[in-house]
């Protein structure tokens, strides 16, 4: 089955920038803000060739989006552009924070079967020039991509992202409000399987002082354990 993928550019790489402050301290910037975006298209047929286009894209400072767009966008908005209620045949994890490593989190949901794609977040592995970092390195911040047996629905993967978090005691012990005290922090993210939804997939940009040290391992390809 072939699966069919929406990337976009901007005028920017839409990724994360870490710098020095005047105390050698790291800083990081936000994901930019954008507004206009060009998309590009891209068709996998197993997980093999969507590490290699996300890798691809990646490195041209692209996200990748959760959801297909209606039409292709030439440097303008995708607001509109994408359907709520379209099926999707991948899904993506989306950890940030929570104490396991990548076999260690897919162990705990009984998801060691597939083939997947480990992908670590802009703040991993960054370090200013004394080895220094305040998020220990971020190797606890990533993405897990996979491929699904038959395309769903965003609404039944939302539910089952929902039920993961409140019935697995690994995830619920680690439920919380947000700061506002008006909603909950799933620790398993519940909104990655909407249809718009941008996926951050750059390695951050980095200046002078700073070093990625998983410059060139921040994508892992796994094979699964079973068929």
């Amino acid at each position: 089955m072939s699966t069919k993928l929406h990337f976009l550019s901007a005028h920017v790489p839409l990724t994360k920038q870490f710098d020095l402050n005047e105390n050698g301290s790291l800083i990081k910037q936000p994901y930019p803000m954008v507004k206009d975006f060009t998309s590009y298209e891209e068709v996998v047929a197993d997980m093999t060739e969507f590490t290699a286009v996300v890798q691809k894209h990646a490195e041209l400072g692209n996200c990748l989006l959760k959801g297909l767009l209606n039409n292709s966008l030439k440097n303008e908005s995708r607001a509109g552009q994408t359907k709520a209620d379209q099926e999707t045949s991948w899904a993506v994890f989306d950890i940030d924070g929570l104490p396991y490593k990548p076999a260690e989190f897919l162990a705990i949901i009984g998801f060691e079967g597939a083939d997947y794609l480990i992908q670590y977040s802009a703040s991993a592995g960054i370090v200013n020039s004394k080895g220094e970092s305040t998020t220990a390195q971020g190797m606890d911040r990533y993405h897990i991509f996979f491929m699904l047996d038959k395309p769903y629905s965003p609404r039944h993967l939302k539910e089952w992202l929902k039920s993961l978090n409140l019935n697995l005691p690994q995830l619920k012990n680690h439920m919380e409000l947000t700061a506002s005290g008006m909603s909950l922090r799933w620790p398993l993210d519940i909104t990655v399987c909407q249809n718009d939804k941008l996926i951050y997939i750059a390695p951050p940009t980095c200046g002078k002082g700073v070093t990625d040290t998983i410059a060139g391992s921040r994508y892992e390809y796994h094979t699964g354990t079973t068929k």
